[in-house]
Order: structure tokens, then C-alpha cells, then sequence
């Protein structure tokens, strides 16, 4: 699932597959997520904050 501002969309592939068709902001900040740099405010140890 891709969690946008204005949608939530569905995917049937694999994240490496989507990554590698994402912008170079969009990391692989864990095995089940993709984060978009820009919005990560700050991050400790096991923690990303995000901006809305």
C-alpha cells in the first residue's frame, strides 16, 4: 500500500521492484517501508518523524 497525502493505492509487486522506479528521495528505511526523505523531520534510534 502507498499512503499519499490525498490516497492510499494499492501494489502488487515487490518493494525492491517499486524502489528501484521511485525518485533517488525515496529510501528503503526498512525491509516494509519506503520513506520519502523529505518529509522525515528527524529520527533516533528505531523512530522517523515525519512532516504532515
Amino acid at each position: 500500500m502507498f499512503h499519499t497525502t490525498s490516497n492510499v493505492f494499492v501494489e502488487r509487486t515487490s518493494l525492491n521492484e517499486i524502489s528501484k522506479r521511485l525518485p533517488v528521495f525515496f529510501i528503503r528505511a526498512h525491509k516494509s517501508y519506503i520513506v520519502n526523505i523529505n518529509k522525515v523531520l528527524s529520527l533516533r534510534i528505531n523512530e522517523l518523524f515525519f512532516a504532515k
